[in-house]
Parts: C-alpha cells; sequence; structure tokens
C-alpha cells in the first residue's frame, strides 16, 4: 500500500456506487484527494450503496484516520 500524507487523510474522498462488471454486486468507489482509489463493501443495490454513502460513510472515514 502506497504511503499517504496527513494531508489526505484530512481531505474526504469522492464516493461514487459501482456494479461490478458481471452486475452481481455492488460498490462503493472512494477516490482520494491524491488519486488513491478503494472499493468499500458488498452491496445488492445501488441504493445500498447510497444509503451507506449518506449514513455511514461519516463513521468510517472517522474510524480510518484516526
Amino acid at each position: 500500500m502506497a504511503t499517504r500524507n496527513m494531508t489526505d487523510f484530512f481531505s474526504k474522498p469522492t464516493m461514487t456506487s459501482q456494479t461490478l462488471k458481471d452486475g452481481s454486486a455492488w460498490y462503493v468507489r472512494l477516490t482520494w484527494p491524491d488519486g488513491h482509489a478503494e472499493h468499500v463493501g458488498d452491496f445488492h443495490s445501488e441504493s445500498e450503496c447510497d444509503d451507506w454513502i449518506s449514513y455511514k460513510s461519516e463513521a468510517w472515514l472517522k474510524a480510518k484516520t484516526k
């Protein structure tokens, strides 16, 4: 894993709902300001992704950046 500086941890990533190429599941794609991308979750629908972004992503980000 690449090392990221502390400024990146305090900047929020952009978050988008994405489906797997085969359409079998959904995930949230996080793109950090430094361009680093990661996938979160294994969701059944786009609305589950959107709910995670709206209601759970803040707590996830706080836990990740501690």
